[in-house]
């Protein structure tokens, strides 16, 4: 197998024209969220809310049954 080394790294252009001078913005929450609770490695983690359920900021969602950690809603930075 033949390596192709790069010499100084990867340098692609920025692109930035658009939006570099732009403020950085908070996104809505979406009307319905996804979060997935598998990991890749280790045991499921036991589910405590069921589909459709409404969860509130820092709400526990699943907790492990293994070595992974347990998974909550995300609470935004105080």
């Amino acid at each position: 197998m033949k390596l192709f080394p790069i010499r100084g790294g990867i340098h692609p252009d920025y692109h930035k024209e658009l939006s570099g001078e732009q403020a950085i913005e908070p996104m809505p929450l979406p009307a319905r969220l996804y979060i997935p609770v598998q990991q890749h490695i280790g045991a499921p983690a036991e589910i405590l809310v069921a589909a459709g359920d409404a969860v509130k900021k820092g709400q526990l969602i699943a907790r492990r049954q293994g070595q992974v950690s347990a998974q909550h809603t995300r609470r935004p930075p105080a």
